[in-house]
């Protein structure tokens, strides 16, 4: 496993987060999700989404799934749109369109849980996870892309 170096956030790679994020607390975590490394973690990582997204498996699916993370300073959300149609995928910032289905998590859950690090059912049922929209979206969502693996 490499470092992290957040100041070339190219060199990320999830897989090597995938592992430091199974090795870590959610205090530690924490830690490494302040300040600009929250920023550059979360671009890098819905940057990198394109990458692990399985056009073949897509077929005609059309879907808007929103991803708001909270916690950030004075109390700022990050939200990002991953807009899959025609089997294309594409990454929004900028909230143009009504979602299908909206996640909302904290920062270390959202680490977790896009690093398989955490179930997603479970994290819904304790709450940490909160889904508003078509929930069918979810599973169709996940079923789109390769899991990176150790």
């Amino acid at each position: 496993m490499t470092d992290l170096d957040l100041r070339d956030p190219s060199s990320m790679d999830i897989r090597d987060l995938r592992l430091r994020i199974a090795s870590m607390s959610d205090t530690e975590i924490g830690v490494m999700i302040k300040g600009d490394a929250r920023r550059i973690l979360i671009e890098e990582i819905f940057r990198g989404m394109p990458a692990y997204f399985q056009a073949d498996r897509a077929g005609s699916a059309s879907m808007i799934l929103r991803w708001v993370i909270t916690g950030g300073s004075d109390d700022r959300t990050d939200c990002y749109d991953v807009i899959i149609a025609d089997g294309d995928i594409r990454i929004s910032s900028t909230g143009e369109s009504e979602p299908t289905l909206t996640f909302t998590l904290a920062p270390v859950d959202f680490l977790k849980l896009i690093t398989n690090n955490a179930n997603p059912a479970t994290m819904f049922v304790q709450g940490k996870l909160k889904a508003e929209g078509d929930l069918s979206a979810a599973a169709d969502f996940e079923s789109l892309f390769e899991t990176p693996s150790d």
